[in-house]
């Protein structure tokens, strides 16, 4: 009896089958984050439209603009719930009504800031696009760190697939993120041994020797990022994206998270997380 042509056999056989079963997931992540991304659009335009009714002068033209979105609301409602009726969903399909649902945002947009009160549209472009958007910032940050890709990716993962909870999960995945960044370009023995650290009093810190995360920003823009005027900008906007990092933290407090701040923050700190990726292709660690 061969027990090893036994072990390999099962071996091959467990590894063919968690490959498929893998692809097969990956398949289905995929499609529910094109439907995260089409029910954030869709409530953006939606939004956008209250914006308008709210505060337009010109009120003549409400039930032309209003009632034919509603009917594009309609319309776009029966082609989801005919393919939620089918036993298999179509990739494809998804895609264009997540694409369909993140047009209409921008047009809505446009309907808005004809009155003077608009706000960020954040789907100016397909679903695809954002994707294709996020699968590339993902290489990116692999390269820097494969786990620091993941965890990037992961982010959206767990804001639009996730029906438990989302915004806390997402909120220490992008906390966690830009922990694993400032890991990379800013070790702490590094930041210790750099005219950007300073030992602590007893008012400043508990520790005196703790290294803050202003020290090491400031360490990674001056070390790490070639263009001078995009560092000193780095710099400045530590602050800020301590700020958002500090609404990350939020995520520790137990009971009802605040959902519109709770995805405010964690876009912005993916908006930081990208331009520092941006900041880093013309220094050391290009990319």
């Amino acid at each position: 009896m061969d027990k090893e042509h036994y072990q390999q056999l099962i071996r091959r056989s467990i590894e063919d089958l968690d490959r498929s079963l893998k692809d097969l997931q990956e398949r289905y992540i995929r499609a529910a984050l094109f439907l995260g991304y089409a029910r954030d659009a869709v409530k953006n335009s939606g939004d956008n439209l209250m914006n308008y009714v709210t505060h337009t002068e010109e009120a003549i033209y409400i039930p032309q603009i209003v009632d034919t979105s509603v009917q594009y609301y309609h319309a776009l409602k029966a082609e989801v719930d005919d393919q939620s009726e089918k036993a298999s969903f179509s990739d494809r399909r998804i895609r264009a009504i997540a694409s369909s649902a993140a047009s209409v945002t921008t047009s809505t947009g446009a309907i808005s800031d004809a009155t003077g009160y608009s706000h960020i549209v954040l789907f100016d472009n397909t679903a695809i696009t954002l994707e294709d958007h996020r699968d590339e910032y993902g290489r990116r940050f692999s390269q820097l760190s494969p786990a620091l890709g993941k965890t990037y990716k992961s982010i959206d993962e767990s804001l639009y697939t996730t029906m438990s909870d989302p915004e806390r999960s997402a909120l220490f995945l992008a906390r966690h993120a830009f922990d694993q960044l400032l890991d990379v370009l800013a070790p702490i023995d590094d930041v210790r041994r750099s005219p950007y650290w300073k030992l602590k009093s007893k008012n400043e810190d508990e520790n005196p020797n703790a290294v803050w995360r202003i020290e090491r920003i400031k360490y990674a823009t001056s070390i790490h990022v070639k263009d001078e005027s995009r560092s000193n900008t780095l710099i400045a906007q530590a602050n800020q994206i301590l700020s958002v990092y500090n609404t990350l933290n939020k995520a520790h407090v137990r009971g009802t998270i605040d959902q519109n701040v709770a995805i405010k923050a964690v876009r912005s700190m993916k908006f930081y997380l990208e331009d520092w990726v941006d900041a880093l292709e013309d220094g050391p660690y290009m990319i």
